[in-house]
């Protein structure tokens, strides 16, 4: 009994066990069951809730019509009423007569309505409502008439008063618009960025749809495939299936994000029909407030004239009298003010007048006997002239004088090579000091050194005394000196430099000057070409400076003086000195403007620098060619000597074998012994008879040294094989050596490609370099060849090498003419050229894998999403290829070439010129063959042509060759939203749910919104025109013409 409950609980807890394991995919079972029931319910629900909301809003539909007859009727009743109320005011209770009888003309329609069948329980309110609305419009209409009348009696004041309240009223009604259009506003954008997240969902979502269409694609399709994508939890489907499903979620993803975005593109004309109606608004506020302004002031206007009207006539007249007086007296001050000024005009003009007279009649009488000696008649104009130089320097000293007063009150310290007197000349004195300043700085030599003359005379004439005069005296002496040795007065200009060294002298806090004094003795001296005794006195100078300024003259001028004494490596010395001490404040300038510049650039090309570069290897055909066949030489080459080593070991071998039978045989026949023992013959120890081991190595000597000469001409023959490999090398590598010229590189360099491809299955995968099991190769074509470059490091893989028709026999290997349209998908490169053929190729197997002919002119596209492939050409057709080539369907229709292409999974999209062509094809359930291609809408551009095509189910982004984008409604067939994205064509894009990536012949990349329609970001770098660009999460991949690839990572 124990036993048998034991096994009860044990089956019962292990039955525990397994509902546990399984109780999360129930709980995830039936939570999505729940989740579905109620979608269900919540369904049903709108359903019915819209059926009531329709049956209300008919039957409000139908009270509101009932009730607008109604009030008609009741109006031409108050109106009688009115007219009857006029003529016989006595009888008041006729309209409540008419009222009842109205009332009782309802009660009978209803009753006839009852009897026709058409039963409403609401007529017999409805006769109650339009008794009660009777009377209610009576009495509204009596108080209108009572208001008017109001108003009519009421004063000026109250009618301004409800005139000025009406003005309020539309105001305040205008600024609540505005706050409710503003409000309307502030939700738009919430609204958006709803959306937007929810069409980055929708695009995550697509893009986990096509990876797990790549991982299954390479099963059959009757496999079995498991997958948790679709439903909450894993579930096996067939792979026909299973993809049919995914590509059906894919195509409902796509037209939610197409719905999306057209309504963000609404909103985001409703925000600007709003921000008008804004404007609109303020403008209609600043006119009412403006019009109230107006009221206002004609108002007050009107109650001042008023008040003015009411006044008495005596009163009238003395208010009248201060107005006249005021406005003399404002006339009198206006001309005593003019009065004064033109006084202070005239003394000043008489002053002038009155001073140059006097000073021409003194200078006419002091100089009579100059005139009469053939002054001439321009002497008195010659005299004014000087008397008014001197005037001017007279008054600029003044200036100067001023300037320094008011410098030195302010506590700044004195100019240097400006003379200050300290007050000890006096302001006389001092005036002096700055005209001589003033006259040395302006290159008067002459009439400064005879103001500093004049100061150095005044203070021997004081004697003057202490360390202020000594100061002064030197600063003068200095000054002749400096003076005399501008006018190359050298001997006088030593002496005053000496009297000003000896006054430096004097005082111990003269440093400076004594530093002025030896500066200018040794300026002299070099002007006397004693460059030594400069030396001198500038090295005696260069202890007692402490200004930077002067220590770089001193260098400057010792380098000169070593240059001139032919002592170079001094002259170096002090020129470092002065490089180390120069002024780089102008360097520094330039620099931060040399850096300005880098950064407007670096701002200009912002991602050329955080985009990484790759640069594909330049190569010719011939160099390919030759690469390759080195390549099978060296194989061969290596495989040959392998084979002649192990020949050469086993001629050694046998070298060594036919020494050892030689040496047994030898050994056998001088043995006196009868048997011997050998183990030569069976490879084991035998005992044999001396005559039939002597006859059996024997064979064996004969069979190695046959063996032997076989083996030495196959080792003859190798090494004339490996010498023939030799030379074989040794031709291409100088054939390649030829290629591999400057001169050749240098035109293969300017190589620019017509066609390029980036591979379009790592593009849907969202890994567009091929990072983790994507193709990391591109496709480029320049004349009859294709080139596969590696993306990341740029070396060529492969080249597809065109052919020459009636060149060789047999097929064809490649293209005959120019390659006009490339397409990478997967591991196949499709080639179509002007020869009117398309190429498959083979990227594992570098081979050709068909050919196929059907259009009649050059192949201008091609697109293959791995199911199909389509082509255009200039013969307008277009045609559908299966995978192995074959012709299934030929679509006309254009009136033009086919220019661009690309297919879904039911649709496609052809474009010629500037029209655009949506087909769909239908396909047979059960085989899921294309049975018929009809065209779904047409679509025209107003001006342009269109270069490059993306195509969803429900939307369209075309680029033309004026550098527009355009975001088109296919059910419409209108543009939604126009970008000018480039300033030249756009030759690639790409698009996901809230921007596109384009490329165009500006070279340059543009990231553009479609949904706000503006451009986020240009990326420059590019040196030639883009011909493809992609991008996923992470970067975006573009390439030129000119083989450049350029990778550029988001958020940089």
């Amino acid at each position: 009994m124990t036993s048998s409950v034991d096994k009860d609980d044990a089956m019962k807890a292990s039955l525990h066990n397994l509902q546990a394991d399984r109780i999360p995919l129930i709980q995830r079972l039936n939570q999505q069951f729940v989740i579905e029931s109620k979608f269900d319910a919540y369904a049903n629900d709108i359903q019915t809730l819209g059926r009531k909301n329709r049956a209300l809003i008919d039957s409000i539909d139908g009270q509101q019509s009932r009730l607008r007859t109604m009030q008609s009727m009741l109006h031409q009743t108050a109106d009688n009423q009115d007219i009857t109320s006029r003529r016989s005011p006595e009888n008041t209770p006729a309209p409540i007569q008419e009222q009842d009888d109205s009332a009782a003309s309802g009660n009978t329609n209803d009753s006839y309505s009852l009897q026709n069948n058409n039963v409403d329980t609401r007529c017999r309110n409805d006769a109650n409502l339009s008794l009660n609305t009777q009377q209610d419009i009576s009495i509204h209409r009596r108080e209108q008439r009572n208001e008017l009348n109001k108003f009519q009696s009421a004063s000026s004041e109250d009618k301004a008063d409800y005139r000025r309240s009406q003005f309020l009223h539309r105001i305040a009604s205008i600024e609540q618009t505005i706050e409710e259009l503003k409000a309307t506003k502030d939700k738009l954008p919430v609204q958006q960025a709803y959306l937007t997240r929810k069409m980055q969902r929708q695009q995550q979502r697509i893009l986990s749809l096509r990876s797990e269409i790549e991982r299954v694609s390479p099963l059959e399709d009757s496999a079995f495939v498991s997958s948790d994508l679709l439903h909450a939890c894993t579930q096996t489907f067939t792979k026909k299936h299973f993809v049919r499903r995914l590509q059906l979620e894919m195509t409902s993803c796509r037209e939610n994000i197409a719905a999306c975005r057209e309504e963000i593109i609404s909103m985001n004309r409703k925000l600007d029909s709003i921000a008008a109606d804004i404007v609109k608004k303020r403008a209609q506020l600043g006119d009412r407030k403006a019009a109230l302004l107006q009221y206002d002031k004609q108002r007050n206007i009107v109650s001042k004239m008023r008040i003015v009207v009411s006044r008495e006539p005596e009163e009238l007249k003395k208010h009248f009298l201060l107005l006249w007086k005021k406005e003399v007296g404002e006339h009198k001050r206006i001309r005593s003010t003019l009065e004064s000024i033109a006084a202070s005009i005239r003394r000043r003009q008489y002053k002038i007048a009155w001073k140059h007279w006097t000073r021409l009649d003194s200078k006419s009488f002091n100089h009579s006997n100059v005139k009469g000696q053939g002054g001439g008649i321009g002497t008195d104009d010659l005299l004014l002239q000087e008397a008014r130089l001197k005037e001017n320097i007279d008054e600029s000293s003044a200036i100067l004088r001023k300037l320094l007063k008011t410098d030195e009150r302010d506590g700044d310290e004195q100019a240097t090579g400006t003379c200050t007197t300290n007050n000890l000349l006096g302001d006389e004195g001092e005036a002096i000091l700055l005209k001589g300043d003033f006259l040395f700085s302006a290159a008067h030599y002459e009439a400064s050194l005879k103001c500093f003359e004049r100061a150095e005379a005044v203070i021997s004439s004081h004697r003057l005394s202490g360390t202020a005069a000594i100061e002064l005296a030197a600063t003068v002496v200095n000054k002749i000196g400096r003076i005399h040795l501008a006018m190359q007065a050298i001997d006088l200009a030593i002496v005053y430099f000496g009297r000003n060294l000896s006054l430096a002298h004097e005082e111990n806090n003269l440093e400076t000057h004594q530093v002025s004094a030896l500066i200018g003795l040794s300026e002299c001296y070099m002007q006397k070409q004693d460059f030594r005794y400069a030396c001198d006195f500038l090295l005696q100078s260069l202890p007692l400076i402490c200004n930077e300024d002067r220590e770089r003259t001193v260098y400057s001028l010792l380098q000169q003086c070593y240059e001139h004494m032919n002592k170079p490596e001094e002259a170096a010395f002090y020129s470092s000195k002065l490089h180390d001490m120069r002024d780089t404040r102008k360097e520094r300038v330039e620099a931060a403007f040399n850096k300005i510049d880098s950064l407007r650039q670096r701002l200009i090309d912002v991602s050329a620098s955080n985009s990484r570069v790759v640069n594909i290897q330049a190569s010719s055909t011939k160099r390919v060619t030759l690469a390759k066949q080195m390549k099978a030489k060296e194989k061969e080459l290596s495989d040959s000597n392998r084979a002649l080593g192990d020949s050469r070991e086993f001629s050694s071998q046998l070298e060594d074998l036919e020494n050892e039978i030689i040496a047994e045989m030898e050994a056998a026949a001088n043995a006196k012994k009868n048997r011997i023992i050998s183990f030569r013959i069976h490879d084991s120890s035998q005992e044999i008879k001396k005559k039939e081991l002597l006859f059996r190595l024997g064979e064996k000597l004969n069979m190695t040294r046959k063996k032997q000469e076989e083996c030495l001409y196959e080792i003859a023959t190798l090494e004339r094989t490996a010498r023939n490999l030799h030379d074989d090398l040794s031709d291409l590598q100088e054939e390649k050596a030829v290629e591999e010229r400057p001169l050749v590189e240098r035109v293969l360099e300017l190589r620019s490609y017509r066609c390029v491809a980036i591979n379009a299955s790592n593009t849907a995968l969202g890994n567009i370099a091929g990072d983790n099991g994507g193709v990391e190769y591109v496709a480029l074509s320049n004349g009859k060849e294709c080139f596969i470059h590696n993306m990341h490091s740029g070396e060529l893989e492969t080249v597809f090498m065109g052919d020459v028709e009636g060149q060789h026999v047999g097929p064809l290997v490649g293209h005959t003419s120019t390659i006009t349209a490339l397409f990478f998908h997967g591991t196949r490169v499709y080639t179509g050229s002007t020869d009117a053929s398309i190429i498959c190729w083979g990227i594992k197997s570098t081979e050709k894998l068909f050919q196929s002919k059907g259009h009649e002119g050059a192949i201008t596209c091609i697109f293959s999403d791995g199911t199909k492939t389509l082509s255009g050409a200039s013969d307008k057709a277009i045609i559908v290829w299966s995978l192995d080539g074959l012709l299934l369907h030929r679509i006309t229709g254009h009136v033009g070439g086919v220019h661009r292409i690309q297919c879904g999974v039911s649709w496609f999209a052809s474009s010629s010129y500037g029209t655009i062509f949506v087909w769909e094809m239908i396909r047979r359930n059960a085989t899921d063959e294309i049975v018929r291609i009809k065209c779904r809408q047409r679509l025209t551009l107003s001006q342009g042509n269109v270069t490059a095509l993306q195509f969803s189910e429900s939307e369209l982004v075309t680029g033309d060759n004026m550098g527009y984008l355009k975001v088109w409604n296919i059910k419409s067939g209108e543009a939604i939203t126009s970008v000018k994205a480039h300033q030249s064509a756009v030759t690639s894009l790409q698009v996901d749910a809230t921007k596109a990536v384009s490329c165009g012949m500006d070279m340059i990349v543009q990231v553009t919104d479609i949904i706000q329609g503006h451009v986020l970001q240009t990326l420059r770098g590019h040196n030639a025109p883009i011909f493809a660009v992609a991008f996923d999460q992470r970067q975006i991949v573009s390439v030129s013409s000119d083989g450049e690839i350029r990778f550029w990572s988001w958020g940089r």
